[in-house]
C-alpha cells in the first residue's frame, strides 16, 4: 500500500497470544470444524432463503444513492451464481467493467440462528481459534435468562456468514461496541488493510460512525491529505487461516477470489463496557408499544450492565 507511511505483514501465529493488543493470524487448524461449509454447501442447504446484498459493507446511513448505496434482495443461490458470472466473465476487476458487472457483497448473512442452529449448538465452541478470550456465552446466558430466551438461540446470532464475488470490498471501518473480530477463511482468499486506533485521525474517523471516508486504493489527496501519514498493517487471508482482530482497530478488505468467511464478534474484560450495547442493536428489546414494558426492559438491561462491568473473572467457560 504505497500511499501510506508504513505498511507491515500481520504478525502470524499458532494461537491467539495474551494479552492481544494487534490483529493476529492464526495458522489453519487440523480438521477444523468449518471445512466443509463452502458456497455449495450453503445453496444446497439455503438456496432459496433470502437475504439483503449491498455494494460498500458495511452499510452506512448516509451512503450517496447510485451504485455506491446499492441494495438488493436476492437468494443465496442467486448470489452465488452471481459470484460464478463476476468470475467467468470480469475476475480482474477491469474498471472499463464497473458499470456492467457491479460488485455486491452477501454480508452479515445468520443461518446459524435458523436451519443451522442444532449444527451450531453441536460445534460452536470447536469454532474459535485457539486461546480466544472470549467472555460472550457467559454473558449471553445472564442475558437470556434475563428475557427468558434460549441462551444458544442468543448465542447464534453473533456468528456469520460473508460470501463475496471476486473485487467486492469492505469499507474501511471499525467494529461497532467496541467489538473484537475473528473471521475465518472458508474458501477463496481476502486481502485486509488494518490500522490502530490511533490511526483515527489520519483516517478522518467521525465521518460516519465506525465508517472512515478514505478510499484505502483511491486516496483524495484534497480531502484526506493525511492518510499518507498512516501506518498500516496487511494480510492476505487464506483458506482455513483466521484473523483475530482486537477492538478499536480499523479495517479493509477486499476479496481477491470467490469467498466464504465466517466471522464471531466477541466480548472479554477488555471491551466488557460495550457488551449490552450490542444486545440493544441486535434484539428488539425497547420497542414495545407498551410504555411499562419498555421501561422493564431498559431497567433488566441496565442491571445487566452492572453484572458484566462487576465481571472480574477472566476464565473462559469450556
Amino acid at each position: 500500500l504505497s500511499c501510506v507511511a508504513e505498511c507491515a505483514d500481520v504478525q502470524r501465529a499458532p494461537s491467539v497470544p495474551e494479552g492481544l493488543r494487534s490483529p493476529v493470524l492464526v495458522d489453519k487448524q487440523r480438521d477444523w470444524t468449518a471445512r466443509l461449509w463452502n458456497m455449495q454447501f450453503f445453496v444446497r442447504e439455503f438456496g432459496e432463503d433470502q437475504w439483503f446484498c449491498c455494494s460498500r459493507c458495511p452499510r452506512a446511513q448516509d451512503d450517496a444513492e447510485g451504485i455506491d448505496g446499492f441494495v438488493v434482495e436476492t437468494t443465496v443461490e442467486e448470489y452465488v451464481d452471481y459470484v460464478k458470472l463476476i468470475q467467468r466473465m470480469d475476475r480482474k476487476c477491469i474498471e472499463e467493467n464497473s458499470i456492467a458487472f457491479p460488485r455486491l457483497g452477501l454480508d452479515g448473512w445468520l443461518p446459524f440462528s435458523a436451519k443451522l442452529f442444532p449444527l451450531f449448538v453441536s460445534c460452536w465452541k470447536q469454532l474459535s481459534p485457539p486461546n480466544i478470550k472470549d467472555l460472550t456465552p457467559r454473558w449471553i446466558r445472564l442475558f437470556a435468562n434475563t428475557f427468558n430466551m434460549d441462551w444458544q438461540e442468543a448465542l447464534a446470532r453473533y456468528y456469520e456468514i460473508s460470501i463475496r464475488a471476486t473485487g467486492t470490498i469492505d469499507r474501511l471501518h471499525t467494529q461497532m461496541n467496541g467489538a473484537h473480530l475473528w473471521l475465518n477463511q472458508i474458501e477463496g482468499r481476502r486481502l485486509f488493510y488494518l490500522f490502530p486506533p490511533q490511526e483515527s485521525h489520519n483516517l478522518y474517523a467521525g465521518y460516519d460512525v465506525g465508517v472512515s471516508p478514505v478510499d484505502v486504493f483511491f486516496p483524495s489527496a484534497k480531502r484526506h491529505p493525511l492518510f499518507n501519514e498512516a501506518r498500516a498493517q496487511v494480510v492476505v487471508l487464506y483458506l482455513g487461516q483466521t484473523l483475530v482482530i482486537p477492538s478499536g482497530w480499523w479495517w479493509y478488505s477486499v476479496a481477491l477470489e470467490p469467498s466464504v468467511t465466517l466471522s464471531h464478534q466477541y466480548w472479554n474484560l477488555d471491551n466488557k463496557v460495550h457488551f449490552t450495547q450490542s444486545l440493544r442493536e441486535k434484539f428488539d428489546l425497547t420497542s414495545s408499544v407498551a410504555r411499562a414494558a419498555r421501561e422493564s426492559a431498559v431497567r433488566s438491561l441496565e442491571s445487566l450492565h452492572e453484572q458484566v462491568i462487576a465481571d472480574e473473572d477472566s476464565d473462559v467457560e469450556e
